[in-house]
């Protein structure tokens, strides 16, 4: 028993010894504490800075609005149509014949003329107006002989191309055309037929082959002008077979017949207004001319509008930023009669800063201008030489 005691008495000694044998506890030292952090003074601004500043002051102070002087952009042209000839109406080479009726009849007058005189008025006027490079014939039948029995034979045989195919000299045109007078019958198969051998260098494939018959009367001499318009049409010339009855006081059933087995048309007139306004209306190669004014006008305008928006922006941006840079120049000059020490030492820098920047950007506002106003020229005059080209090479001189 009392070697137990002393166990736990040597254990409890032991554990008492341990715990007092921990490490001292640190010395207690003086409070540690951080030195404040010098204080230090801001800079003074810079010269730069200063006159950076004033700057932006005063072009806050006195805004230029040069985004408000930009205009919509110019509205785009009109197209303008183009005459069908060149919509695949027409082939390569164009070839008219003129087949004129010259038998006695077309010596009646009409309102003080007679046929013949306003014939060859309008068909004068007619021929004017055709392509330019057209190979033309004028062909007359009746001319020879005299309307009688006893000539009958003779004036039926009557049909001569008084103007051989070949580019349009208006002055022998006309004088051949003028120098035909009325006399005879009405062979109008004959000239048809006739028309064909006229037309044998012309293929259809490659030429646009073209008859404009004008009488005042049906065929008299017992031929089948329409089996003739036929044979034209449907042979290797495609020759188109149009009609022009004038003051025709008989039945038109035959001549309409004409015209549609020719493969053409058929056209009524009672007067020289109404002869005139058939060539017009039909065979209208003004068209040409019409064609080429339209897109003179358009090309002007637009021209025009280009010129007058960018003169009108210029101005506004010339505008904006002048009166710019006088509200400033003459608030600095206040500034500085004031007393501003800031004003008096840096405004005048600060002025001719804002000047200099606003005529560089006036100038290169009018370098633009000036730019797109030339290229806006030469536009129009390239497509205006363009359709002049083309007026000149559909239309004859």
């Amino acid at each position: 028993m009392k070697k137990w005691l002393v166990s736990i008495v040597v254990i409890l000694v032991m554990m008492v010894i341990a715990g007092c044998g921990s490490s001292d506890p640190e010395p207690v030292g003086e409070e540690q504490t951080t030195p404040p952090e010098p204080v230090v003074e801001p800079a003074a601004p810079t010269t730069e800075d200063r006159k950076e500043a004033l700057y932006q002051e005063l072009k806050e102070l006195y805004p230029a609005d040069v985004a408000g002087c930009q205009q919509d952009d110019v509205a785009a042209k009109d197209v303008c149509e183009k005459p069908k000839s060149l919509d695949g109406d027409l082939k390569e080479n164009i070839n008219i014949q003129i087949i004129l009726d010259a038998s006695k009849s077309m010596d009646q007058e009409l309102n003080g003329k007679t046929k013949m005189e306003i014939a060859q008025d309008q068909i004068n006027r007619f021929v004017r107006n055709f392509p330019k490079k057209t190979q033309v014939s004028l062909r007359v039948y009746g001319h020879e002989g005299a309307n009688d029995l006893e000539q009958k034979e003779a004036s039926c045989r009557a049909t001569e191309a008084v103007y051989p195919f070949q580019e349009l000299n208006r002055g022998e045109f006309k004088q051949m055309l003028d120098g035909t007078e009325p006399a005879g019958w009405t062979p109008i198969a004959g000239a048809l037929e006739a028309a064909k051998d006229d037309f044998a260098d012309y293929n259809g494939e490659n030429n646009t082959n073209i008859i404009y018959l004008v009488t005042d009367g049906l065929e008299t001499c017992g031929g089948d002008p329409a089996a003739a318009a036929a044979e034209l049409a449907e042979s290797g010339i495609e020759g188109v077979v149009n009609v022009i009855g004038f003051d025709v006081s008989e039945s038109t059933e035959s001549l309409k017949e004409i015209a549609q087995s020719g493969k053409g048309k058929y056209f009524d007139a009672g007067n020289e207004r109404e002869l005139r306004q058939i060539f017009e209306d039909n065979f209208n190669w003004v068209e040409w001319t019409r064609y080429y004014n339209c897109v003179w006008l358009e090309e002007t305008q637009r021209n025009n509008a280009v010129w007058l928006k960018e003169t009108q922006e210029n101005n506004c941006t010339w505008l904006e930023l002048t009166q710019q840079k006088n509200k400033i120049s003459n608030e600095v000059r206040k500034r500085k009669n004031d007393g501003d020490q800031e004003a008096k030492d840096i405004g005048d820098d600060v002025v001719k800063r804002i000047r200099e920047e606003n005529d560089a950007i006036i100038q290169e506002s009018r370098d633009e201008k000036d730019k797109i106003i030339e290229e806006s020229r030469n536009e129009r005059d390239q497509n205006l030489g363009d359709a002049e080209q083309e007026k000149e090479e559909n239309i004859s001189p």
